[in-house]
């Protein structure tokens, strides 16, 4: 079996500060290795690549790394400050879809969430895209900070010409809840509320809510999720995805996904080849535990969603510091077999 896809952060620099970003800016695999690990991910077969950081605009070498994969499905995830006309071309000519990373859609939000942000360059960079046919949607990291703007997030890439939106609730830091989540990081309720929010209309663009609890909401509410996929997300896998994808991160660490912690590292590159790589995380007891009612604590293993939920990972690793927990934001533990 192949991954389904492969989230490959081929940076740690980035040009802005986001108060919620879990990104480590130290440490890189050298450049001379990224040529041969471009090739080791087109071996794998992924249906499709992610590339992100950091901002992986930042990267001189970009464009020979996009020709060593030239014949996958690829995306790239970019804050857009640096998206400029050339960029915007070299990118449409390698089949390049873009992603831009959006968390607010007035400047006081957009500004506020990351620092040295322009709102204004962030417009530019989808202007830019959109000309080049290459705007394929956002990712918002969704929290107090911006969730009364959910529907403004969604009207601006529908109006922009964009396919997709992706809501992906607010992570805590390792090695504990830190203060940042505390404030912002969205409860159960808050949860429940936004999902309502989003899937109570049709919007004309694909809407995704990164959190694992999703298909436990539609099967409660009878709410009919979109069968295609965005480019970076699956939704025909119910529940948290790890086993499914293969993270890289920019200093060659192998995780379950791009939050997960440090804790969970199931191996380093170049140590390990990605196949190698790729078939321990198939082959995870890990993750076959947090995937089993025998490895979780209630509710999480008594519920009758777990099938296809288990909660997320990384979230319960990071704010509970044990796998075995329940998801602490999940707002159906409690809940009854629907009808």
């Amino acid at each position: 079996m192949r991954p389904r896809f492969v989230d490959w952060a081929i940076t740690s620099r980035c040009n802005l500060r986001c108060g919620h970003c879990l990104a480590e800016r130290e440490g890189e695999l050298p450049p001379e290795l990224l040529p041969r690990l471009a090739g080791e991910v087109v071996d794998l077969g992924p249906d499709w690549v992610i590339l992100e950081g950091g901002e992986p605009l930042l990267r001189e070498d970009l464009p020979r790394l996009l020709g060593e994969m030239e014949n996958l499905d690829l995306y790239l995830i970019t804050n857009g400050s640096v998206l400029n006309g050339r960029l915007a071309g070299e990118l449409a000519e390698r089949g390049v879809r873009v992603v831009f990373s959006l968390d607010g859609v007035s400047r006081e939000v957009y500004e506020g969430t990351k620092e040295g942000a322009s709102f204004q360059a962030l417009r530019r960079g989808v202007e830019e895209a959109r000309r080049e046919g290459i705007f394929h949607g956002v990712t918002v990291v969704l929290s107090r900070r911006n969730l009364h703007q959910l529907e403004g997030m969604i009207e601006f890439v529908q109006r922009e010409g964009g396919r997709f939106v992706t809501f992906i609730p607010l992570q805590a830091r390792e090695g504990g809840v830190d203060p940042y989540y505390r404030a912002y990081g969205l409860s159960p309720s808050e949860h429940l509320q936004a999902l309502r929010r989003i899937y109570g209309r049709d919007w004309g663009v694909e809407v995704y809510y990164d959190a694992p609890f999703l298909w436990a909401f539609a099967e409660r509410e009878g709410i009919s999720l979109p069968g295609g996929r965005s480019g970076i997300t699956i939704p025909e896998v119910r529940g948290c995805a790890c086993g499914s994808t293969l993270y890289l991160a920019a200093d060659g660490r192998v995780l379950p996904c791009m939050f997960s912690p440090s804790p969970l590292v199931l191996s380093r590159y170049p140590q390990r080849s990605l196949r190698e790589a790729w078939e321990g995380i198939r082959g995870s007891e890990l993750i076959r535990r947090f995937k089993s009612r025998e490895g979780r604590e209630p509710p999480c293993s008594s519920c009758p969603h777990f099938s296809h939920c288990f909660g997320c990972m990384a979230r319960v690793m990071r704010v509970q510091g044990r796998l075995s927990a329940p998801d602490p934001e999940c707002p159906f533990g409690q809940a009854k077999v629907p009808g």
